[in-house]
């Protein structure tokens, strides 16, 4: 675990993916920090990681075993290259209770783990598929089972389920996996499979079947959600927490109309600080 520190640029002005990139810094709480205590940077009942903090003149970065994040007054970007629009102080307004509980390091993490879900479901299903289906049948199912948890999965967050997605989506158990399977598949002299599934990994490890994808589905995620994605995720992670140990949250509609306000409402693209915000 290190920490670091940047000095703050006199402007910025990042571009972004349709899932946000930022750069800036925030300094979240000790996971391990007694339970009693309040506020953003608070304890956590699911994580024991740590974090720890750098401070200069500039920007502070904090950074863990899993994910650091950054925070600027337009909000918080994560080690993923996502951009939550809520900042700390917002967060902290609205939802201070829950930070008794759960971390903001640890529910940004928990964040990005739950927007990753759509490629590590494809990634884990597709061998399987690959071994009972016709290969192109087995695409197109991976593929459909890719756009349906993109398109529902940012409804229905869930801090223990993303926490078993993040051991998931570890490199290792993900490239094990797929020797094994695709060993399987060249035994068997299937070798249209064994290259399709060879080129699924590495196409969804880079990220570009999201960068095919996710544009495609923006318009349907528009109309479902109000929030950019990363925002939505975050906020069902606090809604969750909260519910799971009986906290009320009254203003949190007002969080959700303060990042509508600020970022523009109905949309899905995180496109950064605004120009003159």
């Amino acid at each position: 675990m290190t920490s670091a520190s940047f000095a703050a640029p006199e402007e910025s002005s990042p571009n972004r993916s349709p899932e946000g990139e930022a750069p800036a810094a925030g300094t979240p709480g000790n996971d391990a920090s007694d339970a009693g205590n309040s506020g953003a940077g608070t304890a956590t009942e699911d994580d024991a990681d740590g974090s720890s903090e750098g401070s200069a003149s500039g920007f502070d970065v904090s950074v863990s075993d899993d994910v650091s994040f950054v925070e600027t007054p337009y909000g918080l970007g994560t080690e993923r290259g996502r951009w939550y629009h809520a900042t700390r102080e917002m967060l902290e307004a609205y939802a201070q209770e829950v930070f008794a509980y759960r971390s903001l390091e640890t529910l940004l993490r928990r964040s990005d783990q739950w927007l990753d879900a759509p490629r590590t479901v494809a990634l884990w299903l597709l061998p399987v598929l690959l071994l009972t289906l016709p290969p192109a049948g087995a695409a197109g199912a991976t593929l459909a089972a890719y756009s349906a948890v993109r398109l529902l999965s940012p409804a229905f967050p869930h801090p223990a389920v993303a926490r078993g997605l993040g051991w998931m989506q570890k490199v290792v158990l993900q490239g094990g996996y797929y020797v094994f399977t695709l060993s399987i598949l060249a035994a068997g002299d299937a070798f249209v499979a064994l290259g399709i599934g060879l080129a699924a990994f590495v196409l969804f490890r880079w990220g570009a079947v999201d960068a095919a994808l996710t544009p495609a589905l923006q318009p349907v995620l528009r109309r479902l959600y109000p929030l950019p994605l990363p925002d939505q995720v975050l906020r069902g992670m606090i809604v969750r927490t909260a519910l799971q140990h009986r906290l009320e949250l009254p203003h949190l509609d007002e969080m959700t109309r303060d990042i509508l306000d600020a970022w523009g409402p109905g949309s899905n693209e995180d496109d950064g600080p605004r120009p003159g915000s």
